[in-house]
C-alpha cells in the first residue's frame, strides 16, 4: 500500500467514525482532525530545517550546518547543484543521518525554487 493509499484509508476511517457517532462533518473541525489522524499514522512529512550557515559565498545561496561549524555542511543556490561537504561513510548516527537527509532535501527544494 502506498502512502497515498494509506492517507486515503486514514481519511476514510476518520470520516466513517464521525458518521457512526452521528456527528455532522464541518470544514472547521475536520481539517485539523484529519491532519492529526494523518500525523498519527506517520503520513505527514517532517518540517525541513531552515538554512543556518551564514557564510555561504554563492549569490542567493543558502547553507545548512548539520551539527557545528566543523560538521557536515550542505549548500546550494537557486537552479544550482546541491553540494555536500565534510561527511564520510560511518560519520553519522541514525539520528544525525535522519537530520542530514532532511537537510539535503531542504537544499534540493531551495535549488528547485520550492522553498
Amino acid at each position: 500500500m502506498t502512502n497515498f493509499d494509506r492517507a486515503g484509508q486514514v481519511i476514510y476511517d476518520e470520516v466513517r467514525k464521525t458518521w457512526e457517532r452521528g456527528e455532522i462533518l464541518t470544514a472547521a473541525g475536520e481539517a485539523e482532525r484529519l491532519a492529526n489522524a494523518l500525523a498519527d499514522a506517520g503520513l505527514l512529512a517532517p518540517d525541513l530545517p531552515e538554512a543556518n550557515a551564514p557564510d555561504i559565498f554563492v549569490p542567493d545561496g543558502k547553507g545548512w550546518l548539520l551539527d557545528d561549524e566543523n560538521g557536515p555542511v550542505v549548500w546550494t543556490a537557486p537552479g544550482g547543484l546541491v553540494m555536500v561537504q565534510r561527511v564520510e561513510p560511518g560519520d553519522l548516527t541514525p539520528d544525525e543521518a535522519h537530520l542530514f537527509a532532511l537537510t539535503v532535501l531542504a537544499a534540493a527544494q531551495y535549488s528547485k525554487g520550492k522553498a
